[in-house]
């Protein structure tokens, strides 16, 4: 397990700075698109080996160990490590876009061996732009006021979507009429439940990307903007998911849940690029993806908590909640709270942005 979280990371990374580093004016589409296809990627596995091995668990271990690597091996090929120093471009200025359309042409040799002290150049025909980079990174960023914040932020949402994730299944088992005996019906709604949150969270990983970009070359407005779209749908999901008394109607929560932890995932990573600089962006965003970490223990014990104190022990030895949406509904008042309050530190920060 530890080698499969590694390996994942890392080449997950990698990945996203070298999308980030690629296409500079393109950033948030560039980033969002192996942020979604990580978010998705269980479903596409899943899928392969049910079509390769269906009900063979060796077969699934076999593709869950090959697939990725020859995966990895086969796009290689394909990704132009671009060094930060030397991101030369032809930059032209549009009265119709507001934003900087760069191409980037291959970097010769004779660039790739210059000093990596030079500061970083954009040309755009005979001119010549100087660009000094944010580079806030190692002690410096952990005592930096914005980091904390937005570890905080991006633990609350995060952390508030993975409790959901995470817990969605005991929703069902709630509001399904005598679970035990509509086994079947119970594994199927489960299931419409991941496969809802699955490809949801995936569309907005996507969309995140359009829109941050959108927003920031044609308005010139702070990413951080989308935040408070991705915490808004996430508190329409929790009033949602305490309101709903019918398994059937799951999938409301479900979808926009989904819907906001992947707009949150998909802008965070530009969003720290922006903010600290792009020259040790994985060691920052690798920090700062830590935050969901203690923030999903909590809130997941305390969805288990207050799900077991309305349960029962039944003659076999199970427990058994038979309150409906009442076995876990203060979870959700809770979880409210936290975005209530995500959005109150949010919206004051984001609007000081803008006024820069």
């Amino acid at each position: 397990m530890s080698f499969i979280g590694s390996g994942s990371t890392l080449g997950f990374a990698a990945l996203v700075k070298c999308a980030a580093l690629n296409f500079p004016a393109n950033r948030g589409v560039a980033t969002s698109v192996p942020v979604a296809a990580f978010g998705l990627s269980a479903f596409f596995l899943s899928g392969v080996a049910s079509i390769i091995s269906p009900g063979d668990t060796y077969g699934l271990l076999c593709i869950l160990s090959f697939l990725p690597m020859f995966l990895f091996i086969i796009t290689l090929p394909f990704i132009k490590v671009l060094p930060l120093e030397y991101v030369s471009a032809n930059v032209r200025t549009s009265s119709e876009k507001g934003s900087l359309c760069i191409n980037l042409p291959v970097i010769s040799e004779k660039e790739h061996s210059e000093p990596s002290s030079s500061p970083r150049r954009l040309y755009s025909g005979s001119h010549a732009l100087t660009d000094s980079p944010i580079d806030i990174y190692g002690t410096r960023l952990l005592r930096t006021k914005t980091f904390w914040l937005h570890f905080f932020l991006l633990g609350t949402l995060a952390g508030v979507g993975q409790m959901y994730i995470y817990s969605c299944g005991y929703c069902v088992r709630a509001l399904i009429e005598d679970p035990e005996s509509n086994a079947h019906a119970l594994q199927k709604l489960q299931s419409v439940q991941v496969g809802t949150i699955s490809l949801t969270s995936f569309s907005g990983r996507i969309m995140s990307g359009f829109l941050s970009d959108y927003i920031h070359n044609k308005h010139h407005l702070p990413r951080t903007l989308i935040l408070i779209a991705s915490a808004s749908i996430m508190l329409v999901a929790q009033a949602s998911a305490f309101s709903v008394t019918s398994a059937s109607s799951l999938w409301i929560p479900s979808a926009a849940t989904g819907l906001a932890y992947g707009i949150c995932y998909g802008s965070y990573p530009t969003i720290v690029s922006d903010t600290f600089g792009m020259r040790y962006f994985s060691q920052n965003w690798g920090f700062l993806a830590l935050s969901p970490v203690p923030t999903s223990y909590i809130l997941n014990m305390m969805f288990g908590a207050l799900y077991d104190v309305n349960s029962t022990v039944d003659e076999a030895g199970h427990r058994v909640c038979a309150l409906g949406k009442d076995c876990y509904s203060r979870s959700f008042i809770i979880t409210s709270g936290a975005i209530t309050t995500a959005l109150l530190v949010l919206v004051p920060y984001v609007m000081t942005r803008k006024r820069r």
